[in-house]
């Protein structure tokens, strides 16, 4: 049995997509094997989803003002997920024989409080697995000492590295020098084929042209971009967001905030143009095909930027909201080329990971 470790159950629709794409792509590759994410989540992601928050007065009255929203939003993504990916539970972790880290930012010491030690494997028990990695994301751009001593630490026992950014294996490779080779993989979004999306997606019930925007950063550059980018196509603003505003601020346009993941890919697939903040959001843009204007997150936007560089579409990326947004149609055909290359390499390496000896087998073998 093959157990996949990552976040899967965030109210967060990269990360429910991301789950859902690794057991996919991993199904699809060793079709006569058992896969399944590994029933695991941190107690730092709970506490941030939890539908009543008590670190203070103020997280207190902000969750009862949204607790409707949080607890609709919470049953929506419980659905997808019992819908769309298979769980493994700590009482089966046995018969699990290989462990694949990832994807998503399982290694950022920031969302986990420290590098969580079951996401490189460490399960507690005597069993020996295969232990790899398949886009991980450190999610920073640096790490103090103790952090880079505690992660070489966790990441020595790993048989197979693969990290989503080149951030993140610039700081592994100076912590292993030589000793360790670093694979930089895409997110297992963009492994799936579109129209495996396409058949995920539900539509969205709208007759009228409209920009869709997703923020999870609730920058102001993000909405002033939508409206620049609005008065262009001459469409209407909708905005999806899991982000609870202040109560009695109201957008001036709508804003929709119980959307399930199925219909948050029929709105991208459908809409005229996408401004978004979110990796995610920018992968989707990529996968559909569609106009996009991205304003890469101040703390962890290197992944949107080496994305979008990676595909030559640097000129969507919004360094300064006064600058003029390039509107010429994006060559999907050319983006498209460049992306099957990258995909075909990263699924090669997902194959070598699978099917890699462990470190202990090959240590046997050496014998």
């Amino acid at each position: 049995m093959i157990g996949i470790l990552t976040y899967y159950n965030p109210i967060n629709y990269g990360a429910v997509f991301q789950a859902y794409a690794m057991q996919e792509i991993i199904k699809t590759i060793l079709p006569n094997e058992n896969v399944g994410i590994i029933e695991y989540s941190p107690k730092a992601i709970n506490e941030d989803y939890k539908l009543i928050k008590t670190m203070s007065a103020k997280a207190i009255i902000m969750s009862f003002f949204n607790y409707r929203a949080n607890r609709k939003r919470k049953i929506i993504f419980n659905n997808f997920v019992e819908q769309n990916i298979s769980l493994i539970s700590f009482n089966e972790i046995d018969l699990v024989s290989t462990i694949i880290l990832g994807s998503d930012q399982i290694w950022n010491p920031n969302i986990s409080r420290g590098f969580d030690p079951v996401f490189f494997g460490m399960l507690g028990d005597d069993k020996k697995r295969k232990i790899c990695s398949y886009a991980a994301s450190i999610g920073v751009e640096s790490l103090t000492e103790n952090q880079k001593n505690d992660l070489k630490m966790k990441l020595k026992n790993i048989d197979y590295i693969s990290v989503r950014e080149n951030s993140a294996a610039k700081i592994i490779k100076e912590l292993f020098s030589f000793e360790k080779k670093i694979m930089v993989d895409l997110d297992p979004t963009l492994l799936l084929k579109k129209e495996q999306w396409i058949n995920l997606s539900e539509k969205y019930n709208h007759n009228k042209p409209y920009i869709f925007v997703y923020s999870l950063s609730g920058y102001q550059e993000t909405y002033l971009t939508a409206q620049k980018v609005s008065k262009y196509y001459d469409a209407e603003i909708i905005e999806v967001t899991i982000k609870n505003r202040k109560p009695f601020i109201r957008a001036k346009h709508k804003v929709l905030k119980t959307i399930s993941p199925n219909v948050f890919l029929g709105m991208i697939k459908d809409a005229e143009a996408i401004v978004t903040d979110s990796f995610h959001g920018t992968v989707f843009s990529l996968i559909f095909n569609k106009s996009m204007y991205v304003v890469p997150n101040k703390s962890k936007g290197s992944r949107m930027i080496e994305l979008l560089q990676s595909v030559n579409l640097e000129s969507r990326i919004i360094r300064n909201v006064d600058d003029d947004l390039d509107y010429k149609k994006i060559d999907y055909e050319y983006v498209e080329k460049i992306m099957e290359m990258n995909k075909l390499n990263s699924i090669k390496h997902l194959v070598e990971a699978l099917t890699i000896d462990s470190k202990e087998n090959r240590e046997v073998k050496d014998v």
